[in-house]
């Protein structure tokens, strides 16, 4: 078991993350305390029967999708490095996205603070505490999406990608996968999670020919 340090100081109580050796043992009299336990496992039967008895909520089916990267030739003036100036219009494209995310589905959790996990989550790039990557495309210059990228070994992991509402179904987030490919020699696949019932962003990763490479359900537990 293993305390998320982040996460508790968002939610201003104990969050810890488990993993299938810690259900094993699990005795809930031992939190004294308001806690929120969280687990994201595979298609285990055992595993995932043993978190529903132990009334644990199942807050998110998730998709988890690869794609091998072949280097292409892509430019798009629009696209670019983000800049430290980028920081508020970032923090609030991400404040405003991702209401499919297990902090808008976890009925314990209001919606002011889940867009406040998103908005800090952000945040922590520009302070070089989380991601190794953020690309912004802008017009007029005015960020109006982003797509921050974490490093792993041979491969990149899409943390969170996420463009303007109003500036949707424009390709933009399509043009951020071809960027990506265009300028990640030395890469071999790019990995993207999303929710099983976020039917746009699955249609998304089909449409720029990413496959699906495992299915992770995440549960929540209030204590």
């Amino acid at each position: 078991m293993k305390k998320d340090n982040w996460l508790s100081k968002q939610l201003k109580y104990e969050v810890k993350s488990l993993d299938k050796k810690d259900l094993i043992n699990l005795n809930f009299k031992n939190f004294k305390t308001k806690t929120l336990l969280y687990c994201k496992v595979g298609q285990d039967f055992k595993i995932n029967k043993k978190l529903l008895s132990n009334k644990f909520i199942l807050v998110e089916k998730n998709l988890l999708f690869k794609k091998k990267i072949n280097q292409i030739n892509f430019e798009c003036s629009k696209i670019r490095e983000a800049q430290p100036r980028d920081k508020k219009e970032v923090c609030e494209i991400a404040k405003k996205s991702f209401i499919n995310s297990r902090f808008y589905k976890d009925r314990h959790i209001s919606n002011s603070i889940a867009a406040k996990i998103k908005f800090n989550w952000v945040k922590n790039y520009f302070s070089g505490k989380r991601g190794d990557r953020m690309i912004v495309y802008s017009e007029k210059k005015k960020v109006i999406g982003f797509v921050m990228l974490i490093n792993k070994k041979k491969n990149l992991i899409i943390d969170l990608i996420a463009v303007k509402k109003k500036f949707r179904k424009k390709n933009i987030a399509s043009k951020f996968i071809r960027f990506i490919c265009n300028t990640s020699k030395n890469k071999h696949y790019i990995y993207a999670g999303t929710q099983q019932e976020n039917f746009q962003s699955i249609k998304f990763y089909k449409k720029n020919k990413f496959i699906i490479a495992k299915n992770i359900n995440v549960y929540h537990k209030h204590i």
